[in-house]
């Protein structure tokens, strides 16, 4: 059972780390990733500094909620294996 409790969570760690502004997932609303670029490709209202694409910064609620997620998946993960 303790191989499979580590397992898991290394499972959720790495999860966590995805979601971190430099994870898998996060640097792809970073305004050079694929999902950011093409927001501040559009601009007005989506780019970085617009009302929509501001949500998705560090300090914005989408950004935050993100790196709050990350930050709960990694610990969770750190536990997990102990």
């Amino acid at each position: 059972m303790s191989s499979a409790r580590t397992s898991l969570g290394g499972a959720t760690e790495n999860a966590g780390a995805a979601f971190h502004e430099e994870g898998a997932v996060g640097k792809a609303f970073s305004p050079k990733g694929s999902i950011g670029s093409a927001a501040q490709a559009l601009g007005g209202p989506f780019d970085q500094y617009g009302a929509i694409g501001s949500q998705f910064s560090k300090e914005g609620p989408a950004g935050n909620a993100a790196k709050q997620m990350s930050d709960t998946l990694s610990s969770a993960g750190s536990q997990e294996k102990e």
